[in-house]
């Protein structure tokens, strides 16, 4: 991560943080954005930078609200995709773009992803990107340390109500994104764990927050631009715990939809 060098750009709702490697613009290569989840940030995939560097331009970006990026209201996944749009449309204006979504980052490609115009994005690679949102329970802990931030509070209230439906009593209002696997108009990979959701219990790491209902909901509404892969000995943070399964799938969409 320490050649990668951090950049603002603005969108329509503030500054959007970066990173990246100097003189990636003038290179005459695919990119591949990197989308972290909800309390994480671009640092988190530091390590595909050198995992991907003959393949592709990599590019980690925060999303609006986590670490150097302005915090957005409303925080919905369409107002959160449309900053990312807004950036990617201007820095890499002329390319192609891999979007690598890890969980709500997962999300937002899916949304761009479903767009008439994705801008610069040529196909999304979604790493367990929530679809529905009552079923969540391994993200309470998550919550419960993000509402604990003084400075960080009032954008994690928006985004746990806009995003997730996570009322301030406790009580979840239900999010389905389903319909943008149905409405998906970008070639599209979605990866998940093999570690099930359910039933609830303890583990010291987040299992798959996709369920066999969601792998259904997939395969139903696919239009004929989704596949589903589902990785083997890890959870949620497929990114981190399946590198070596996902960089193969990545690098193969790079050469199938970014050359």
């Amino acid at each position: 991560m320490a050649r990668l060098k951090g950049q603002n750009w603005p969108s329509r709702t503030g500054q959007v943080r970066i990173y990246a490697v100097d003189g990636w613009q003038e290179a005459d290569r695919p990119v591949a954005v990197f989308l972290p989840g909800a309390h994480r940030t671009a640092h988190c995939h530091g390590d595909w930078y050198d995992i991907l560097k003959d393949d592709a331009e990599v590019v980690l970006l925060d999303l609006p609200g986590h670490g150097g990026s302005d915090p957005i209201r409303p925080a919905t996944v369409k107002a959160m995709a449309e900053a990312v749009h807004d950036v990617l449309s201007a820095a890499c204006a002329g390319r192609k773009v891999l979007l690598v979504g890890e969980s709500l980052g997962g999300t937002i490609g899916l949304y761009l992803g479903a767009q008439e115009s994705p801008g610069p994005v040529r196909a999304v690679f979604a790493a367990e990107p929530p679809l529905t949102t009552t079923k969540l329970w391994p993200l309470s802990a998550s919550w419960e340390r993000s509402f604990a931030d003084p400075e960080q509070f009032a954008f994690n209230c928006d985004l746990a109500r806009d995003t997730f439906g996570l009322q301030p009593d406790g009580r979840i209002n239900e999010r389905i994104y389903y319909p943008l696997i149905g409405a998906a108009r970008l070639p599209t990979m979605i990866v998940a764990g093999d570690e099930p959701l359910m039933p609830i219990r303890e583990l010291t790491f987040c299992p798959s927050l996709m369920d066999a209902v969601d792998r259904f909901a997939i395969e139903r509404l696919d239009p004929g631009t989704v596949t589903f892969r589902q990785l083997t000995g890890c959870g949620h943070l497929v990114l981190d715990q399946a590198r070596a399964q996902c960089g193969p799938l990545i690098r193969q969409m790079i050469a199938e939809h970014l050359k």
